[in-house]
């Protein structure tokens, strides 16, 4: 079987519109109707019911739908294990997380990986969190790494880190109230984040912008002047050189950050050992915490 109709099958599955799912495969609408078709004459079955802007799977297609994720994890594996060296023993790990977190504290794990486990491979993904968890379920990743997982069974969450938040400026000796109504930039730090800052700040203003990423906020107050809630080991040789300011009095929040993976996975005991090098970080880390206590 073609593994690209795998791969239509999934995204038509994902998007429930031959368009969108056109658009993401780069291919046009009749290419992707056509391999739908003749993925359903192979099975013999009919996977989708196709109703004007309503396309929805059938009993069939339902129980395909873990099937084809796991013939394509099976096939990545493949591609990815034939393709390393023949003459050294690789050891492959495959590695998603949100976007926030890679500038915050994933690649320091990484480039500590390297320094202690060789032969090693790492395969990093950038994902929402409702693709990680996909990934992770149908054994594509080996670790997802989240600031909030949600329950879910059968895969195992642990916490392995800890990301301070600071509320700093581009301008000295403001208050809680200034930094929050003058240029005040909002990151998207996770769910919790955003409890935690609408219940200590009920009353504050809207924010000037909204952005994903602490580094794309760093940029902009630093360009235009504002204030932020930035993690401190992206702001710190800023704070220790006066071009960035503490905010005197605002709460500094700990955001914790979760690894997740399943049980049942073949390198289970590489998982928990690569896992074990967050500690080593976090002392590092936290030598750079006295700067706040003085």
């Amino acid at each position: 079987m073609d593994i690209d109709l795998l791969k239509t099958f999934l995204e038509v599955e994902r998007t429930r519109h031959f368009g969108r799912a056109a658009n993401n495969l780069y291919l046009t609408q009749s290419a992707v109707s056509a391999r739908i078709r003749l993925l359903e004459e192979t099975l013999g079955v009919a996977l989708f019911t196709r109703h004007r802007n309503n396309i929805q799977l059938t009993k069939k297609g339902e129980r395909l739908v873990k099937h084809a994720r796991a013939i394509l994890s099976a096939w990545e594996q493949a591609c990815q294990d034939l393709a390393l060296d023949d003459e050294v023993q690789h050891t492959l790990l495959r590695v998603g997380g949100i976007f926030s977190l890679w500038e915050v504290i994933l690649q320091d794990w990484i480039h500590t990986l390297y320094q202690h486990i060789s032969p090693l491979t790492i395969q990093t993904e950038v994902e929402n969190l409702e693709w990680l968890l996909r990934k992770l379920s149908a054994g594509v990743l080996d670790i997802s790494f989240l600031f909030d997982p949600p329950p879910v069974l059968e895969i195992i969450t642990r916490e392995v880190s800890q990301v301070k938040l600071l509320l700093v400026s581009s301008q000295p000796r403001l208050s809680v109230e200034q930094a929050l109504s003058e240029n005040y930039v909002l990151v998207d730090w996770g769910t919790r984040f955003a409890t935690f800052h609408a219940q200590l700040f009920p009353h504050s203003p809207p924010p000037i912008a909204r952005m994903a990423l602490g580094s794309l906020a760093l940029a902009f107050i630093r360009h235009r002047s504002g204030s932020s809630y930035l993690p401190q080991r992206m702001c710190q040789t800023l704070l220790d050189q006066e071009q960035l300011f503490l905010v005197a009095e605002a709460p500094i929040l700990d955001h914790k950050v979760y690894a997740l993976y399943t049980p049942q996975n073949i390198q289970l005991n590489l998982i928990e050992n690569v896992l074990s090098y967050f500690k080593p970080i976090m002392e590092s880390y936290s030598v750079q915490s006295l700067y706040l206590e003085q």
